[in-house]
């Protein structure tokens, strides 16, 4: 669980952010795009929560991802083209330099997100909330 501490001169709290679920982000790395939809269609009523995780290094063109929490994410640099992150939660993630050609973003909440150099050429951005 991350902490991050705000200190406003003598007033001082803190606030805790929710961690990645810990099954779903393994489960993540170790599959293909085909395996982990195969899953996801087991698994249709889960929830899919990567929020705070850091997923620069990881693969994920083709994924479907629609509909998860993934506020807080780090995604820089990352190939995601043509994946499905339709209604996703994408606040305060970091999107910066990443591939997202063909993506379907439709719908996903992009709230405070860095988008800065990242590829939207063909990205489905209908209805996302910025």
């Amino acid at each position: 669980m991350k902490r991050i501490v705000f200190s406003l001169s003598l007033l001082c709290f803190s606030v805790s952010l929710p961690a990645a679920n810990k099954e779903h982000l393994k489960k993540l790395q170790e599959s293909t795009a085909k395996q982990w939809l195969d899953w996801r269609a087991e698994n249709p009523a889960t929830f899919i929560d990567l929020s705070n995780a850091d997923l620069s290094r990881t693969y994920l063109s083709g994924f479907d991802l629609s509909r998860a929490n993934l506020s807080h994410v780090h995604l820089k640099g990352v190939n995601l083209t043509g994946s499905n992150l339709s209604g996703c939660n994408l606040s305060f993630a970091d999107l910066s330099q990443a591939n997202l050609r063909f993506a379907n973003m439709s719908s996903a909440i992009l709230h405070y997100a860095n988008l800065s150099g990242a590829d939207l050429n063909g990205t489905n951005l209908r209805g996302a909330s910025l």
